[in-house]
């Protein structure tokens, strides 16, 4: 474990393998090996090591990332209330992690976790606190609202209760996934109690139309990222929901409650590692989803990644990333498969409600109309070249620009494009694949014809 520490360390010292090598007196392969965990450093450089960071020897034994990630997920479990220095000790850790991989979703997912779990603890005093209020005067109106936020119900004034941050998340999260059961629930919800029944009904009709248009099992996608997951996963299991995919996330956390309610989860994974896990949480398949992809993407092709999570696992895997057409699909097949999964090639279906501009220019690309941008920021992604894509480029490649101006430049990229239709100033995810798909069809005529095919 002490690789992961002179990593840690390395890192924070913003030095190279070969600086500490050097200083050493050995290979920059050794230092590798130690960080990987193939190899530890003999105990002769220790000393050396510790001179290098500035630290004691001591300090190199500390508590490993796993370990300190265990204690921390262990205390909000079992404790009801974290003390104001132990919780701002977790902070601390959680946040420079994260600036040492701004792509840990375990740092994020339990910095966001610790504070939920403040927000639950600080809201049951307010609650006791509301009650004694009520209890001396039970017409006061700041006891009564005090006492419904802290308990989760909902404040029917105007002046007081609104819910428009979360229905603008909702309505651009139904842009990325059209149709989502979870979105449109948790939408529909906050809507009614807003008191705005009109701008519910669609959405309510919406609900209906996709229990009418089938009596037979219907999947909900999870993004684990989203602020708003501990509802969906509610949703889920309360609808009975017959199988789910998660993505942009570990659903470690999860995995037991949907599992208790009946729901198949299957995780999408763009590595070997991701797949070994989502079978051992009792994942019931994977998607092994390779870099040719649309949207967020990992850095393994589908032609490498897929044999080799079938080679890992005994669950089904389902393969996606540059497949739009017959020949892609038995080639997954080849590759040790049991499906596969398109994105690109549906996007032109007459079904899907992106602007009819995005439609366009995905059946106007070629081969190497698609560009991934974002990978500074830790979540790549691909999308076709246009004069945003042009610009996030370029301000990527500048180190002048902060990260916050590239979040700036993304945000609400999507919608520009698949709402407004503008295709220049917007984000039209899409795979390497479009240049194969060259036409508009209902979902059923492109199903068929793939499987002719």
């Amino acid at each position: 474990m002490i690789g992961k520490q002179i990593k840690y360390f390395r890192l924070q010292k913003q030095a190279k393998q070969e600086e500490l090598a050097e200083y050493l007196g050995v290979s920059y392969q050794a230092v590798s090996k130690w960080e990987t965990g193939a190899s530890d450093p003999d105990i002769s450089l220790l000393p050396g090591i510790a001179i290098f960071f500035g630290i004691s020897i001591d300090e190199l034994f500390e508590l490993p990332y796993e370990e300190q990630m265990k204690r921390i997920e262990n205390m909000m479990l079992n404790e009801r209330r974290i003390s104001p220095d132990t919780f701002d000790q977790a902070i601390s850790f959680l946040e420079e992690r994260l600036k040492l991989d701004p792509k840990d979703l375990r740092a994020i997912g339990n910095l966001a976790s610790l504070y939920n779990h403040r927000a639950r603890s600080d809201h049951e005093l307010a609650s006791d606190y509301a009650q004694k209020v009520l209890e001396m005067d039970p017409d006061d109106k700041g006891g009564w609202v005090d006492f419904l936020e802290a308990s989760g119900g909902v404040c029917g004034d105007e002046w007081y209760d609104n819910h428009f941050e979360v229905i603008r998340f909702f309505e651009d999260l139904l842009i990325k996934y059209p149709g989502n059961y979870s979105c449109l629930y948790a939408l529909l919800e906050n809507l009614i109690a807003d008191g705005r029944y009109d701008e519910a009904l669609p959405y309510i009709e919406q609900i209906k139309k996709a229990k009418e248009l089938t009596d037979r099992p219907f999947g909900v996608n999870l993004m684990l990222m989203s602020p708003f997951i501990e509802e969906a996963v509610q949703v889920v299991c309360e609808e009975h929901v017959a199988i789910v995919t998660t993505g942009a996330g570990n659903p470690a956390k999860y995995m037991e409650r949907l599992k208790e309610a009946g729901v198949k989860v299957i995780c999408v994974v763009a590595g070997v590692a991701l797949a070994i896990m989502a079978e051992r949480m009792g994942a019931c398949a994977v998607v092994a989803e390779g870099c040719e992809s649309g949207g967020h993407v990992g850095e393994t092709t589908t032609m490498a990644l897929v044999p080799q999570v079938v080679d890992a696992v005994s669950i089904p895997v389902i393969a996606a990333g540059g497949i739009a057409d017959g020949r892609g699909m038995a080639a997954a097949f080849l590759l040790g498969a049991q499906g596969v999964q398109m994105g690109t090639r549906f996007l032109t279906a007459k079904e899907c409600t992106i602007h009819q501009n995005y439609k366009d220019k995905v059946i106007a690309a070629n081969d190497h109309d698609t560009i991934v941008t974002g990978k500074t920021l830790g979540h790549p992604v691909r999308a076709l070249k246009n004069r945003m894509t042009r610009e996030f480029q370029k301000k990527e490649a500048d180190p002048n620009t902060t990260p916050q101006e590239l979040e700036t430049m993304g945000a609400g990229a999507l919608r520009r494009a698949a709402r407004e239709g503008d295709v220049q100033n917007g984000s039209c995810m899409c795979g390497q694949i479009a240049g194969l798909v060259k036409s508009e069809n209902t979902c059923a005529e492109i199903v068929h014809g793939i499987c002719e095919e």
